[in-house]
């Protein structure tokens, strides 16, 4: 080959050539080399290799060139071991880069004797660029595939049919199944039913458009059992756009979606029977009344009140109480089909919603029920009870009003038929007057709660007046609620509901407070008071937190509790005998003293006397007014009176109308009077005022 035409090849191709002479001075180099080192070949011919490149003595190249020169031994040198062997530097605009080399040292023989070495420098920088990238990818790789592996999420990829291609550790763990069970089937011949996979085909038809889909889908894993997963299926995207691959990522929620039917079902059902509870009865109320406005349905609503369950509660306790709404509760599932509602509104209140029912029906199907109660029995260790229950009945047509409306009316007529005797049936009718007279007592407990709020009460007073001895009068603590227009209510008015709607103790709790605070703030006015009487509610006695809060407030006020009296009925009382027994020995351990009211209109009243450590005996007004006239009453009155004093209780005789009355009374030996003979009830206020009657000593007339 042409000498010339040889040099202009080697001068072409794209790697560097070096020949030296045996004293390592360069015979040639090609422009490659011209380039990168920056030096014309014409000014380096015949110059030492070492000094123009300027390598330094310790340069691992100088002994492999004279390993060839003088051994004939080829060689490489790679920059992966020695690092820019040759001073060579890449044109990279502002900054120099060096080249990544990879050298030959090639020795050169003629006639059979090695006269010149070739070194053959060749760029690898884009190679070791993309060893390097390819490297960093192989880690990056390593580090998905093992995020994959170990990920706490079942993860799945697949191809456009949906047969799987992979499936990580946490799919085995969630499904059950091993890879070589799963990798070739699809996600649905696996896990899903048939509805499940029709879903899955709907799925795959929006993924191959591109679309991500997520959703929660049930699954049964290899044994059977059924889980959730909140599923989220992503499109894999070959370069040129199209779907190749499908990854699909799964959460078990199965427990969180039980936790979440839980919550729901507690929040819909009552814990203690599992009917549906208040909340979700007024949903269904008000789709019913929807549904009959629209003319698509009639109903009737039944409202059930269970008879003697408070004895039942109270005898035995609150456990025995909650096991015979369980069975109540049972009994009632099993006489109406699922198609009606049924449901406790709370304490021993049941509801019950029929549909397309007349009059007629719903009479027979409530006396169905009062048989079926009846004939039930609730046995409680050695005890056998049985028990009643009151319906009322409201009609739910076109004509009906909003929910809280048609439950009043069931209400009102089911409190109607307990007043009417109990176990009984009573309809609610718009015109009735019975009824009309029940829907009073909503009224009042609004009333009530809302003077209880608003502070609407006033305290009034009526003197008690000593009959036999002297000493100061007393005082019986009254209430009087203050309505809207400013005028007084009677507590005869109102008292009745607050005991129905359990509003009795918030009352007495008002009553407590302000009169122990009025006390604190006239106490030096009450010189003349021997004490003040408070009325409790049968409902207070065995009331724990009132109890404390009585108690706290005598020291809180430094009230000395003997001049506190407490009055409670005798029908309280005798009700509730256990709790009122505690209540009166708790604070007589104080100090303060009790009196039971009304004595003598209830029943078996001497006998349990034995058992109440009371102080006074208020004698029911109702045998006092006609003492004069009637021998019963009489004989009654001194009757009591005469245990009374055996047992060292004083006396107090009610509904003292007149002076002939009073001296009766004074001959017989009663202690003490209190009536409009004496004073009327007045502002409590007024009693700070010396009263014209007190400490009246009454003659007597032979």
């Amino acid at each position: 080959m042409d000498f010339e035409l040889l040099k202009d090849l080697i001068n072409r191709i794209n790697t560097g050539i070096i020949v030296v002479d045996h004293d390592v001075k360069i015979q040639h180099w090609n422009r490659w080399v011209s380039k990168v080192s920056r030096l014309s070949s014409k000014d380096v011919l015949g110059q030492p290799l070492i000094s123009t490149l300027g390598l330094p003595s310790d340069s691992p190249l100088i002994p492999l060139i004279k390993q060839a020169l003088q051994r004939g031994m080829a060689s490489v040198l790679s920059n992966t071991l020695h690092i820019n062997p040759l001073p060579f530097y890449q044109d990279c605009g502002s900054s120099d880069k060096y080249v990544e080399q990879q050298i030959t040292i090639l020795p050169i023989r003629t006639a059979e004797k090695v006269r010149h070495c070739l070194i053959h420098i060749q760029d690898m920088s884009e190679a070791y660029a993309r060893e390097s990238l390819l490297q960093q990818n192989s880690q990056k790789l390593k580090k998905l595939s093992l995020a994959v592996e170990h990920s706490p999420t079942s993860v799945v990829i697949a191809d456009t049919n949906l047969t799987i291609e992979y499936v990580n550790p946490k799919f085995t763990i969630l499904t059950g199944y091993q890879p070589q069970e799963s990798i070739g089937q699809s996600l649905s011949s696996l896990c899903a039913d048939e509805n499940n996979r029709q879903q899955e085909q709907q799925r795959r038809l929006s993924l191959l458009s591109g679309n991500e889909w997520q959703g929660e889908v049930n699954y049964r894993r290899k044994d059977g059992q059924s889980y959730w997963a909140k599923e989220c299926i992503s499109p894999i995207f070959s370069t040129t756009g199209e779907v190749t691959h499908l990854v699909i990522i799964q959460e078990d929620i199965t427990e969180v979606r039980k936790i979440t039917a839980q919550m729901s079902y507690q929040a819909s059902h009552d814990m203690l029977t599992g009917l549906i509870n208040r909340r979700e009865f007024e949903v269904r109320l008000k789709f019913a009344i929807s549904a009959a406005h629209l003319k698509l349905n009639n109903y009737t609503l039944f409202f059930l009140d269970l008879d003697q369950f408070k004895v039942i509660n109270d005898t035995c306790g609150h456990i025995a109480g909650d096991e015979l709404l369980r069975q109540v509760s049972c009994l009632l599932q099993q006489h109406f089909s699922q198609a009606n509602t049924l449901a406790r509104l709370g304490g021993d209140e049941f509801v019950i919603l029929l549909e397309e029912v007349d009059e007629q029906q719903a009479q027979n199907k409530a006396y169905e029920l009062i048989n079926l109660i009846n004939n039930f029995r609730f046995c409680w260790q050695d005890h056998v009870f049985s028990v009643g229950v009151s319906i009322g009945i409201t009609h739910i047509d076109i004509n009906s009003a909003n929910y809280i409306d048609v439950l009043n009316e069931a209400d009102t007529a089911c409190y109607a038929a307990k007043d009417a005797g109990r176990n009984r049936v009573q309809v609610y009718r718009h015109n009735d007057e019975t009824l009309l007279r029940r829907q009073d007592d909503t009224y009042w407990a609004n009333e009530i709660g809302e003077a209880l709020d608003q502070n609407r009460f006033a305290l009034f007073a009526q003197e008690i007046v000593p009959l036999n001895k002297k000493c100061n009068s007393s005082f019986e603590v009254l209430l009087r609620l203050v309505n809207h227009q400013r005028e007084l209510i009677s507590p005869a008015k109102f008292l009745p509901t607050a005991e129905r709607y359990h509003l009795a103790t918030r009352i007495d709790h008002w009553v407590i407070k302000n009169t122990f605070n009025w006390i604190s703030r006239h106490s030096d006015q009450l010189s003349h008071v021997d004490h003040i009487s408070i009325n409790l509610s049968g409902q207070s006695l065995g009331n724990t937190p009132l109890l404390n809060y009585i108690i706290s407030q005598l020291k809180l006020n430094k009230i000395p509790a003997q001049q506190i009296y407490f009055e409670i009925t005798e029908t309280a009382a005798i009700t509730n005998l256990s709790a009122a027994k505690m209540f009166i020995e708790s604070l007589r351990q104080h100090g303060c003293k009790f009196a039971l009211d009304d004595f003598g209109s209830g029943l078996s009243s001497f006998g349990y006397l034995k058992n109440l450590a009371v102080d006074v005996l208020k004698i029911d007004g109702m045998f006092v007014k006609d003492i004069l006239t009637d021998p019963i009453d009489e004989a009654m009155v001194r009757s009591i009176n005469d245990i009374g004093h055996v047992m060292g209780i004083e006396t107090i005789a009610e509904f003292v109308e007149n002076d002939e009355i009073a001296h009766h009374l004074k001959k017989i030996g009663v202690d003490y009077a209190q009536g409009y003979a004496f004073s009327k009830p007045v502002p409590i206020d007024e009693i700070l005022i010396p009263i014209s009657s007190q400490n009246k000593e009454i003659e007597l007339i032979d």
